[in-house]
C-alpha cells in the first residue's frame, strides 16, 4: 500500500440505510488503514452491514467511482464482489434490500443480544431468482426510479415534519418572551438586554435566579438522565439504557442529587438542548450541571423556554470548545444567560399554552410519521415482489436457483 496516499475510509455511520448509499469524503491513509483490522473494497463491490441492528437496517452500498479507486472499511461489514457476467451489481443491491434476504439473514444470525452477526455463508447461501441479465437490469432500471421517487416524497415528509416542529417552537418562543426579543451587541454578537417585554416583567441573569449545587446522593437515589428531546426523565434508568447511554460509577454517591424543580443540563449538549427541570427526585451523572431555585419558581415555563430556538442558541454561545462535539456550557457561561420573569400566575398560563401548541405538533408529526413508515414498508414490498420477477416490467419470472448466490459472487 505504500505510495497510495490517502484512500476511501468507510466506517458504518457512512453507510445509508434502506437500499443503501455511501459517503466517499472521509479519507485516511492507505498504510494507517491497510495495518488495522479493516475491510479492503473497490469500485464496483457491494458492501453489506453485518452486525445487528446496522444489517436490519439496511446498511449496504454499492461503491461508486473512488478517488483512488480503492478504499478500507469498518470490519462489520461484509465486502461483496458481484460476477458481472452472472448479476447486474444494481440488482444484486435490491435483491439484499428484499424482505426475503433480510428476513433470511435475522434467520441465519450468529451471537448473543447487540453482537449478532450475518454469516458469509449466510448470503451465499441464500436461494436468488433465477433471471437473465437483460431482466435484472430492467427490474434494476425500474427500481432506480421507484426508489428516486419514494426517496423524494421522503425527503418532504420529513422536511414537513421539521417545519410542523419548528413553527410550534417558533410560537412557544413568542408566548415565552411575551413579544419580546433580544438586543444584541454590535461586537461581540450575544445578547445584552431583552427588549419589548410586558411592563410588569422584569429579567434577571439565570445566576440570580438558579444556584448551582452539588448535593451528594446519600440516599441512593435512582439515576436519571438528561435528553435533547424529552429534557429529566422521571424514572430510574433501565439495565439496557444504562449500557447504552450512560458508564455508571460503582459508588453511587459521586452522583449529584436532584429534586422537584431542579435544573440540570448536560454539559456537552446543552448547545442541542439538553436541559431540563426535574419533576421527582433522583440522581444524575456527575457531568451534569445540577442548579436550584433560589426563589419561586414555575419549573415548566423556564424548562421549555431554555429549549426555545432563541435560547438553545444562547447556549451554544456560551459554550467553550472548538467543534461542536467537543463545545461544553459551563456554570459560569450559564449563569450570565438573560431570563424574562413574568408573574408566577403568568408563568403557569404560559407554560400550559407551550404544552398544548408542542402537544398538537406532536399530534400532526406523527400522522406524517405514520406515513413515513407506511412508505418505507411499501418500497420494501415493491422491491421485494420487483427482484423474484413478480412485476410486468421484469417480463417472464425466472425460476429459484437452488446454487445460491455463490454462483453470482
Amino acid at each position: 500500500m505504500a505510495g497510495l496516499g490517502d484512500v476511501t475510509f468507510a466506517p458504518m455511520d457512512a453507510l445509508s440505510d434502506g437500499v443503501g448509499g455511501i459517503d466517499i469524503t472521509l479519507e485516511k491513509p492507505a498504510e494507517q488503514l491497510a495495518t488495522g483490522s479493516y475491510n479492503y473494497f473497490a469500485e464496483g463491490d457491494l458492501l453489506l452491514a453485518k452486525v445487528t441492528p446496522c444489517f436490519e437496517n439496511g446498511k449496504k452500498a454499492l461503491i461508486p467511482k473512488l478517488p483512488n479507486r480503492i478504499g478500507f472499511a469498518t470490519s462489520e461489514v461484509h465486502v461483496i464482489r458481484p460476477n458481472a457476467e452472472r448479476i447486474d451489481p444494481r440488482y444484486l443491491r435490491y435483491l439484499l434490500s428484499s424482505a426475503t434476504f433480510i428476513d433470511a439473514g435475522n434467520a441465519s444470525m450468529t451471537g448473543a443480544g447487540g453482537l449478532k452477526r450475518i454469516s458469509d455463508n449466510s448470503i451465499k447461501d441464500f436461494e436468488c431468482p433465477n433471471l437473465s441479465l437483460e431482466t435484472q437490469r430492467r427490474i434494476a432500471d425500474y427500481l432506480d426510479a421507484e426508489t428516486d421517487r419514494i426517496r423524494d416524497l421522503t425527503h418532504k415528509k420529513r422536511r414537513q415534519i421539521s417545519l410542523i416542529h419548528q413553527k410550534a417552537r417558533q410560537r412557544a418562543m413568542v408566548l415565552a418572551m411575551g413579544n419580546a426579543t433580544f438586543e444584541y451587541s454590535p461586537t461581540t454578537g450575544r445578547p445584552t438586554r431583552i427588549i419589548g417585554l410586558p411592563d410588569h416583567w422584569r429579567t434577571r441573569r439565570a445566576g440570580l435566579l438558579f444556584q448551582e449545587v452539588n448535593e451528594p446522593n446519600g440516599d441512593d437515589q435512582p439515576i436519571l438522565s438528561v435528553s435533547i428531546h424529552h429534557g429529566v426523565s422521571d424514572r430510574q434508568l433501565e439495565d439496557e439504557d444504562k449500557d447504552r447511554k450512560t458508564n455508571l460509577i460503582e459508588d453511587r454517591t459521586s452522583y449529584k442529587r436532584i429534586r422537584p424543580g431542579y435544573l440540570v443540563y448536560n454539559m456537552m449538549r446543552a448547545w442541542q438542548g439538553g436541559i431540563g427541570v426535574s419533576t421527582v427526585d433522583g440522581a444524575v451523572s456527575p457531568a451534569y450541571v445540577v442548579a436550584k431555585p433560589r426563589t419561586e419558581l414555575h419549573g415548566s415555563y423556564y424548562y421549555h423556554l431554555l429549549r426555545t430556538p432563541l435560547y438553545v442558541e444562547q447556549m451554544r454561545q456560551g459554550s467553550k470548545g472548538i467543534v461542536d462535539f467537543r463545545l461544553r456550557l459551563y456554570w459560569e457561561q450559564f449563569r450570565q444567560i438573560l431570563l424574562p420573569i413574568p408573574s408566577l400566575q403568568e408563568q403557569m398560563d404560559i407554560a400550559s399554552q407551550m404544552v398544548s401548541i408542542l402537544a398538537d405538533a406532536d399530534k400532526v408529526a406523527s400522522k406524517v410519521h405514520a406515513s413515513l413508515v407506511k412508505l418505507k414498508q411499501y418500497q420494501t414490498a415493491l422491491i421485494t415482489t420487483a427482484v423474484h420477477g413478480e412485476l410486468e416490467v421484469a417480463g417472464r419470472a425466472g425460476s429459484t436457483s437452488t446454487d445460491g448466490l455463490k454462483v453470482a459472487l
